[in-house]
């Protein structure tokens, strides 16, 4: 097997490369399409329009489609487009909700619609019968997953550190940079390809995120483990430090391999049988899909780019305390 303390400059550029295009690629979709990752779902952010009606008769059912036929109507006319559209019933009547893309032009068209809709549909008050009152509420500006990501972010944040101080306290202070390198390194892989790709972002993917963390950390312990017991045997007092971190780098690749699989199968199970209601391809698809780039990320990073810039580190240090 070819050295991989050998590769460290290829594998940060491959790394570096794969990261820097993630960001590009999403600051792109920020400033041209609003959102830097691809949000789906009550992740996303949305403009809203809500219309509700009420009865005159609360035994009468009313037929909300010429409402909905106005609406689209005062829509077409002024340049937006439906996204999406729900009805509900309240204790009055009912309501519409209409959802848009994001975006300030967005909602300020929207707020001319708003008028529009409320004027047109209290002039037709007298010709749908069984209505009392027809509003238009004003234009929501709903926020979708930005809130969320950042309390993921923060949560990820201090799990690291507090592996950091763990393998700082239980094994040395380079394995514990290693260890937080690697967490920074994957997770910030795992949201390049996130960009990259266009994956929608759900609660499954936040889900991933935390996945990619902490098997990284449990792929860290396997790793230092068992680099700790190499440097440790008197076989290998003689030996250079790169090529005992390389040797227990490679035993480790199988075992991290088995288990970030299983762990990534059985999240996957997990979304699936939740998401299996919807029938919605993008519910069923994306979990699997963001499974993918949360196992490549994760072993790539772990198991082959660690081993490589922690053997640097190892050599440095080996070499310090024997001289």
């Amino acid at each position: 097997m070819t050295k991989l303390s050998s590769k460290m400059h290829i594998l940060i550029v491959i790394s570096s490369i794969i990261i820097a295009l993630g960001l590009a690629l999403g600051l792109i979709f920020h400033f041209t399409s609003g959102s830097f990752f691809n949000y789906g779902g009550d992740y996303k952010t949305v403009n809203t329009v809500t219309v509700n009606y009420a009865l005159a008769d609360q035994s009468e059912t009313f037929n909300k489609d010429s409402i909905t036929e106005e609406c689209n109507k005062v829509f077409e006319e002024n340049g937006v487009c439906v996204v999406t559209k729900t009805y509900a019933e309240t204790t009055q009547g009912g309501e519409i909700v209409f959802q848009f893309a994001a975006g300030e032009e967005t909602y300020k068209t929207l707020q001319t619609c708003v008028e529009k809709i409320t004027a047109n549909l209290k002039l037709n008050d007298a010709s749908m019968s069984g209505l009392s009152v027809v509003a238009a509420s004003q234009v929501n500006a709903v926020k979708g997953g930005c809130k969320a990501l950042l309390n993921c972010g923060i949560a990820i944040i201090v799990a690291a550190v507090l592996q950091f101080v763990y393998l700082a306290i239980r094994y040395k202070w380079t394995m514990a940079i290693g260890a937080f390198l690697a967490n920074v390194h994957n997770l910030a892989i795992f949201i390049a390809l996130l960009a990259i790709t266009r994956i929608q972002i759900s609660s499954a993917v936040f889900a991933f995120g935390a996945i990619t963390v902490l098997a990284t950390m449990i792929g860290c312990g396997i790793l230092f483990g068992k680099m700790r017991k190499a440097f440790n045997a008197e076989s290998n007092a003689k030996v250079d430090a790169k090529d005992v971190s390389d040797a227990a780098a490679c035993d480790s690749l199988k075992p991290m391999a088995v288990l970030y699989l299983a762990l990534v199968i059985a999240l996957v199970v997990i979304a699936l049988v939740s998401a299996i209601g919807s029938l919605s391809f993008a519910s069923l698809i994306m979990p699997a899909l963001c499974a993918v780039v949360c196992f490549i990320s994760t072993l790539y990073g772990t198991a082959i780019f660690t081993p490589s810039v922690y053997s640097r580190l190892a050599a440095i240090h080996h070499n310090k305390a024997n001289s």
